[in-house]
């Protein structure tokens, strides 16, 4: 689910010459000087958060030293009687079986530098010591604070940036993006650099490219297709509940009947969850305030975004106790490729896997950063910064999603 983080907004001036807030985290520090410079917690935007998965959309997994990630299951017996027959006849049925589902994944690593030079010769320069200390960002409790800051914002950028390569790795639309300059006017030259190398250098797909590449081969289930009619733009017109009632017909075996009664997890019973890109949530937002707008429901639901009754998750509604989930990661790669994608799926739950090999995924903790400062010449206070993890993501059972889409670029 796409937030945001962060602080926009400023505190009351004082004379001191330096003052950390603490009274908001240390979100913001103020230096006086002529004329006074502030620095702001800057708003973030954090595209998803894999590890906090309420509805439990993914299967997260640890990779082994053979590098490979392994989703297993074992199928459900059955028609497992059969007449009654002679005492010493024997003919066993039914046996268990265990399914493995097997991931390939990639290496990929972070590397960065961050040298006091930025902060020398201007007003900055009153936070650090005197003498050789200048050159030393952690030498004083203002320079570790700025520091904190910057690790803080660095951490949102690596929880990003995994996710767009667990969602999008290798998908076509990059490829076409970067031939045909779509990406143009969107972003700088130099984001969609970084933004091509980090989704094209290595082997592996993403969730959403595994689920238009199955798409795109008539895999049954997942070839569902949106018309053109029903898009506007980024708008969908077309008629929202007919499309969920398409996802729940072209839904087989245990999908199908998941969808009906539920699945008993370790969280207790659940339900598949639809997901739909944005345009398609507020059709259905739309949909509920139009065709129920007599009810006081609907009205709180049109202030509040709540119904004041069901207590739901934000951006997740439901149709027929199914959770409908606002599919936000397709916006973040439009926004950056130049394209409209509407998408609509019915996933079981935890059929999505990502696969990682560091020992706990935290995505929004650094992912394993290591940094080190070196005092010493030539550095001279330069603080360097890296990681390496590996990363695969893929369907555990393609049988217990169903998916229907539409892709365009602008």
């Amino acid at each position: 689910m796409r937030t945001t983080s962060g602080n926009p907004f400023p505190v009351v001036m004082t004379d001191a010459g330096i003052t950390l807030d603490t009274s908001r985290d240390r979100r913001f520090i103020e230096i006086q000087t002529e004329p006074s410079l502030r620095l702001f917690d800057k708003l973030a935007v954090i595209n998803g958060d894999i590890t906090a998965d309420a509805l439990n959309v993914y299967s997260r997994v640890s990779i082994g030293r053979d590098l490979k990630a392994r989703f297993a299951s074992f199928n459900t017996p059955s028609h497992l009687f059969s007449a009654r027959r002679n005492a010493c006849s024997w003919n066993p049925k039914g046996g268990i079986r265990l399914g493995v589902t097997e991931l390939d994944t990639c290496p990929i690593e972070y590397q960065g530098e961050q040298c006091p030079d930025a902060f020398l010769g201007n007003c900055m320069e009153q936070i650090f010591g005197v003498g050789n200390a200048v050159k030393d960002l952690m030498g004083t409790a203002e320079g570790q604070a700025i520091l904190e800051q910057f690790l803080r914002q660095l951490y949102i950028g690596l929880g990003n940036s995994f996710f767009e390569v667990a969602h999008f790795a290798n998908h076509p639309m990059i490829e076409t993006a970067n031939s045909l300059g779509f990406y143009l006017n969107k972003v700088s030259a130099e984001e969609w650099a970084d933004f091509y190398d980090q989704m094209t250098s290595i082997t592996c797909g993403g969730i959403v490219t595994i689920l238009d590449e199955l798409s795109a081969e008539g895999t049954p289930g997942l070839d569902l297709q949106i018309p053109d009619g029903d898009i506007n733009g980024t708008a969908y017109t077309g008629d929202v509940i007919a499309l969920f009632e398409s996802l729940i017909a072209a839904a087989k075996g245990p999908l199908r009947i998941m969808a009906t009664n539920g699945v008993i997890t370790s969280a207790g019973k659940q339900y598949p969850i639809i997901m739909v890109t944005d345009g398609i949530f507020r059709a259905y937002e739309n949909y509920i305030m139009t065709q129920f707008s007599q009810l006081p429901q609907a009205y709180r639901y049109q202030l509040q975004r709540n119904d004041g009754e069901i207590l739901t998750l934000p951006n997740v509604l439901q149709y027929k106790g199914l959770p409908v989930m606002r599919w936000e990661a397709s916006t973040v790669f439009d926004e950056i490729v130049g394209s409209v994608s509407h998408r609509a799926g019915m996933f079981a739950p935890g059929v999505m896997g990502i696969a990682y090999d560091v020992p706990e995924l935290r995505q929004y903790e650094g992912m394993g950063l290591r940094m080190v400062q070196k005092l010493d010449a030539p550095d001279n206070g330069k603080i360097y910064m890296d990681t390496t993890l590996r990363v695969g993501a893929g369907l555990a059972d393609p049988a217990l999603a169903v998916y229907a889409s539409k892709l365009k670029h602008l």
